[in-house]
């Protein structure tokens, strides 16, 4: 990695760059190479630095993937999610050092496992009928692959102890259903139970080889199925605070059919959003756009969230 590069990056490039990074460090571990957070903690820094200018980190996480890397793609993602919804839930500036630092290496031992290696032809048979693509022993490599990310990172102190404990737990769940060690909420660091909850959210709503993305609404949707369980509520409610139902950097419809783009949330008022319009009821484009705070302007309504990708 251009370390000097990486530092100097901002926003859409800085986010190539953690690509890049994130892509380096989940190789190094398949041949078997420890990882030292000491550069990723220069990483984590530098996003963080970044998230407080502007939100073109957030804007470009939520327009990016690729479906020929969607396991690099996800992590960036995870770590740009979780380093919101750390900042919005108050945790000190350690904890949302060590969630960014997590989030960016949490899928690290996925290098050891079959999906990694899979080629395209393969993935989608994998993603078609898992049953089939993989054997018994292939889906116990899975489920260990935060075993692997855990055992990965080098022991250089209490942080990277923490760092790794984080890493082991973020597929653990508030009941205990979660893997490897079938931990409850109470028993799992408040880093990792972010990092669970975004990790399922950003699955959602971006594609994959055989599944469209949802929209933000309705991949709340799909995890508040799932609260009280898998999730509980007060950590649904920290997403739906920190990222609302209308994320920054989507693009919404108003009742009147004009269409805008959103460009700030609250988390007092997360379903009000700040709105850039950009087109309107007739289509036509909105030059300059006009920004408008929903908070204040009760009358107007929105109807839907559109879709940001096309996969067909």
């Amino acid at each position: 990695m251009d370390r000097e590069s990486l530092q100097v990056a901002r926003g859409s490039d800085l986010y190539t760059q953690l690509l890049r990074y994130i892509r380096e460090q989940t190789e190094s571990v398949g041949r078997g190479e420890l990882i030292d957070i000491t550069d990723t903690v220069d990483v984590a820094r530098w996003l963080i630095d970044d998230y407080h200018r502007s939100t073109q980190l957030l804007e470009t996480a939520m327009g990016f993937y690729d479906p020929t890397d969607f396991v690099v793609s996800h992590a960036a993602n995870v770590a740009i999610y979780a380093l919101k919804m750390a900042t919005d839930m108050g945790l000190s500036e350690s904890e949302v050092e060590e969630t960014v630092l997590a989030g960016i290496l949490h899928d690290i031992g996925f290098s050891r496992v079959p999906i990694f290696g899979m080629d395209e032809k393969a993935l989608l048979g994998f993603e078609e009928n898992p049953g089939q693509a993989l054997t018994d022993e292939d889906y116990r490599l899975v489920n260990l692959h935060p075993v692997y990310g855990h055992d990965a990172i080098a022991s250089n102190g209490s942080r990277s102890k923490r760092v790794a404990e984080i890493l082991l737990q973020h597929h653990e769940k508030a009941d205990g259903s979660g893997y490897p060690n079938g931990l409850r909420e109470s028993e799992q660091h408040i880093q990792a139970r972010i990092i669970s909850i975004i990790d399922t959210w950003e699955a959602l709503i971006h594609p994959r080889p055989l599944r469209d993305a949802l929209v933000p609404p309705k991949g709340i949707e799909a995890i508040k199925n799932q609260a009280g369980g898998v999730y509980s509520s007060e950590m649904l409610k920290e997403l739906i605070n920190s990222f609302s139902l209308y994320p920054v950097g989507h693009f919404i419809r108003l009742g009147d059919g004009s269409i805008g783009k959103v460009i700030e949330t609250r988390t007092d008022n997360p379903c009000r959003p700040v709105v850039e319009l950009l087109f309107d009821q007739k289509g036509m484009r909105i030059d300059p756009p006009i920004q408008v705070d929903l908070r204040k302007n009760n009358l107007i309504r929105i109807t839907e969230c559109l879709p940001r990708f096309r996969t067909n």
